[in-house]
């Protein structure tokens, strides 16, 4: 899968992150369970987050 990498720094969200990438939050699910990731508040420092390209996304999700 065509992905960048993000490392998580203090204060950053999975929503701020999936936002500043794509634009918007309508990923954000499908990166929270890319990632393994149960509860997208909870993330941590340091952690690292596969982020797949929009056109990689926008061919597996309902996109308008």
């Amino acid at each position: 899968m065509a992905a960048e990498w993000h490392r998580v720094v203090a204060g950053e969200t999975l929503s701020g992150i999936v936002k500043k990438k794509y634009g918007d939050l309508r990923f954000l699910q499908m990166i929270a369970e890319l990632n393994h990731i149960s509860d997208p508040n909870l993330i941590r420092v340091g952690q690292d987050i596969m982020l797949p390209l929009r056109s990689v996304l926008a061919g597996t999700a309902d996109v308008e």
